[in-house]
């Protein structure tokens, strides 16, 4: 098996590269002491990892493609070994196409959901940064200019919400051609099967058109633009949510790419039993300047992690119980147990 090293932070970098080019990459994380910490990925048929050498534990990640996302315990070098796995992608984006009044309310719950948000129109009065001040790329231009200006990324959730048919058919045309998480188009379905027909006749396949989700979003009734709106990112979030990927926040793939320099402990949670706020994967990037990026469920617990970072030399689990007074003494009402892998990124 190929291997190669790298330190933590280079890692982290080498992977974030690496989700440009692809939906979603296997990792995985050593939680057994002397090996706290020690992360890899799969590229190629090798791995990537964060060991001064990997030669060790080749033999140990050689079967990962038995390995679903989770948590595992195995035996290796005569000792029990846990070993946190997990799918990375990177922050979803969702692109809409045409400024019209729905598109207000689907790009502010886009944001509040955590996607990158592009909104293309090709009239000036809709396609405006003042329009649309939340959105991280407002585009204008004619809609048979899509595909040129949105680059082709797969963890891409595309809505198609033109004023007309012929904006519909342009747009549906070039995006059904990529590789990508959800296409949705608004419409009447006469007018949906009438675009479907033309997309035929233009060369998409059919199975294609079986993926295109039209009349778009959830059948809950919606009549006002934002109801609307909740219907089509509630089906998104449906799509999203179907694939057992954890989000590499935006945010933390800039901190890695622009502040070299910068100091850096990681905290995830690798854990969860009962009820707490945040989920397994939920990541929080602590940076030496006071900064915090992300989120492992904030109260008490939060506070821990935080004071810790301060200090920690190498890595390891905090494991926090939250029931009954516990939780309450930890600021957190919900219950249950988290433990959070920290590691710096030197």
């Amino acid at each position: 098996m190929n291997q190669k090293s790298m330190k933590k932070r280079e890692w982290y970098n080498y992977l974030w590269n690496l989700l440009n080019h692809k939906d979603a990459v296997q990792t995985a994380v050593i939680l057994t002491e002397p090996f706290v910490g020690v992360r890899v990925l799969w590229e190629d048929g090798g791995i990537v990892g964060t060991a001064e050498t990997m030669e060790p534990f080749c033999s140990l990640f050689s079967k990962q493609e038995k390995w679903a996302p989770g948590l595992h315990t195995m035996e290796w070098e005569g000792k029990k070994t846990e070993i946190f796995v997990e799918v990375l992608s990177k922050q979803p984006r969702l692109v809409i196409l045409g400024g019209g009044h729905i598109s207000l309310p689907l790009c502010s719950m886009g944001k509040m959901l955590g996607f990158s948000v592009t909104v293309m129109d090709d009239r000036p009065e809709f396609a405006n940064s003042l329009r649309f001040s939340n959105a991280d790329q407002v585009i204008c231009d004619s809609f048979s200019q899509c595909g040129a200006h949105i680059s082709d990324l797969p963890n891409t959730y595309y809505v198609i919400v033109t004023r007309g048919h012929m904006g519909d058919f342009v747009c549906a045309e070039q995006i059904l051609r990529r590789n990508c998480a959800y296409v949705g188009m608004i419409g009447s379905r006469m007018k949906v099967e009438k675009t479907k027909e033309r997309l035929l006749e233009a060369g998409i396949p059919e199975s294609r058109l079986e993926e295109l989700y039209a009349p778009i979003g959830l059948k809950i009734g919606g009549q006002t633009p934002a109801e609307i709106a909740v219907s089509i990112m509630a089906q998104i979030i449906q799509v999203k949510n179907s694939h057992a990927y954890h989000e590499l926040d935006g945010q933390i793939g800039s901190f890695l790419e622009k502040d070299e320099k910068s100091q850096a402990v990681m905290a995830e949670i690798i854990e969860k039993k009962g009820s707490a706020p945040r989920g397994v994967g939920s990541r929080m990037l602590l940076c030496s300047d006071g900064r915090n990026i992300g989120s492992v469920g904030g109260g008490n617990a939060e506070y821990a992690v935080t004071e810790t970072a301060k200090t920690i030399k190498q890595p390891q689990v905090l494991e926090f119980q939250m029931d009954g007074r516990e939780s309450a003494g930890l600021g957190m009402i919900c219950g249950g147990m988290i433990r959070v892998l920290m590691e710096g990124l030197e």
